[in-house]
């Protein structure tokens, strides 16, 4: 993933599980970098969001998988 895209994610995910004061300092911090990067990418802020939103629920997807260690039956 890219670096700029994987810190949006980890950003976006600080903000989501924040609660109280934390909740919304993490929010601003959040929407201040999609600015920023969407500022320097050429791109709207929508546009980056959405981009970034499915990236997240790919990435907790993954996050939530488990391997198991058991072989494939046959």
């Amino acid at each position: 993933m890219n670096p700029e895209l994987e810190a949006l994610v980890h950003a976006l995910d600080e903000a989501l599980q924040a609660t109280g004061e934390e909740s919304v300092q993490a929010k601003t911090r959040y929407l201040a970098l999609v600015t920023q990067t969407a500022e320097g990418q050429g791109i709207s802020v929508e546009m980056l969001e959405r981009m970034v939103r499915l990236k997240y629920r790919r990435w907790t997807a993954a996050q939530n998988t488990r391997h198991t260690t058991l072989p494939p039956t046959a």
